[in-house]
């Protein structure tokens, strides 16, 4: 799961959980994960900073389309 991901760096202090002040209209379902470092998943690398992920517990990939009315 996303949430085992190493960090490749120290990462950043935020001031909130990403997750709190995000969502993902498009995926009502998805599950947020709150990400403070550089890291690898599925060969994709995801930059540092106070980042909301938003996870396909089916499928288990990371949703790019969080925007409501997205196409899909």
């Amino acid at each position: 799961m996303l949430s085992n991901a190493e960090c490749l760096d120290p990462g950043v202090r935020c001031f909130a959980d990403p997750c709190e002040t995000s969502s993902c209209p498009a995926h009502p379902d998805a599950v947020c994960v709150a990400k403070y470092c550089t890291f690898t998943f599925r060969d994709v690398l995801y930059p540092a900073g106070c980042t909301a992920l938003y996870v396909d517990l089916d499928s288990g990939d990371v949703l790019d389309d969080c925007e409501a009315g997205s196409d899909e």
